[in-house]
């Protein structure tokens, strides 16, 4: 690389199990956005698992391996709360591949309006939650 980081720099995550951890992610705008993440990511990944079927060995291997990902990742962000951005964006990157294999092999008539959506709701997510939180 261009020497900004060393080998000492990287650290394995340490989990730490704690009730205030939960309750904070719980009461946090960033549970949003993993929830629609988890979601999103769970209803791509069965689409495309029954479509896929009849694909090439190669385009199930890919989308197996980003199925595994997510799955670990979704595991590993529920037993560690304390790094769950760094998991958020591993499985953004999950969700990124099942959403490319969902429209690649779905026609969809105004399919565009499915991925606006989605990725409306994905920015909009935090704030609303704040707002709400605010209000109640």
């Amino acid at each position: 690389g261009f020497g900004m980081f060393t080998l000492g720099d990287l650290h394995l995550p340490q989990l730490q199990f704690s009730a205030e951890r939960y309750m904070a992610l719980l009461t946090s705008p960033v549970i949003v956005n993993v929830v629609l993440t988890v979601v999103t990511g769970a209803a791509f990944g069965v689409v495309n698992a029954l479509t896929l079927i009849s694909y090439r060995r190669q385009l199930r291997a890919y989308n197996g391996f980003f199925t595994v990902m997510a799955l670990a990742t979704t595991l590993l962000l529920v037993v560690d709360v304390a790094n769950v951005l760094t998991y958020l964006a591993v499985l953004n990157v999950c969700l990124a591949v099942q959403a490319a294999h969902f429209f690649t092999t779905t026609r969809l008539n105004k399919g565009y309006i499915l991925f606006i959506l989605l990725v409306v709701a994905n920015m909009a997510g935090p704030t609303l939650f704040t707002i709400l939180k605010e209000l109640l």
